[in-house]
């Protein structure tokens, strides 16, 4: 089932009483951790650190998020740096390309920083779970490719979810649609009014 959320309905949202596990996505962690994320339509980086703090403060609610997830935030991070990098240094891509950027000391230095401190702040509040990702779980995933829309992260999210029989998983990602056969009996909450 989805749940959705909006700015006027986060303080009275009356499933964060009962709620006793919640695994975060990569997006979430971002618009709340990370300022320079360029993707983002307006209410994300409003709704949802305002929606994370709120679950912060459920007694007894497990709130996770994978070794994974973080990742990709990594890998998302070091992208977005780069582009920012060229359209501040008016470069071309061509001219400079991320394996090249990544020799550049100072900004290497920098992503490191920028890196350790979204890493040191996620995992005061949330339990980041390594996992053990199998052969097997590689060839399910390209089995079932075609039945779901999710990327690796996802569905390592989402087996995380079902494995630890997780309430919910709070994301903004409409591949977490209620189609795939892969969520039953996982929630979403999301204040994504596309994501159905």
């Amino acid at each position: 089932m989805i749940y959705h959320i909006k700015t006027s309905n986060i303080n009275n949202f009356s499933m964060f009483s009962k709620t006793k596990s919640i695994a975060i996505d990569t997006n979430v962690l971002l618009w709340t951790f990370y300022s320079n994320i360029s993707f983002s339509s307006g209410y994300q980086k409003k709704i949802y650190p305002s929606l994370l703090t709120k679950i912060l403060n459920i007694k007894g609610c497990k709130i996770y998020t994978t070794a994974v997830n973080l990742f990709e935030i990594f890998n998302v991070v070091e992208k977005t740096e780069y582009e920012i990098y060229l359209k501040l240094n008016n470069i071309n891509s061509s001219k400079l390309t991320l394996k090249q950027y990544r020799n550049i000391e100072s900004e290497r230095n920098k992503l490191k920083n920028t890196c350790e401190l979204i890493f040191k702040q996620i995992s005061q509040f949330i339990d980041i779970v390594d996992l053990e990702l199998t052969n097997f779980d590689l060839q399910n995933f390209n089995l079932n490719y075609t039945n779901h829309k999710y990327d690796i992260f996802d569905y390592t999210l989402v087996k995380f979810a079902k494995e630890n029989n997780v309430d919910y998983i709070l994301t903004d990602d409409k591949d977490f649609s209620t189609g795939s056969y892969l969520l039953d009996g996982i929630n979403i909450m999301t204040a994504n009014k596309n994501l159905i």
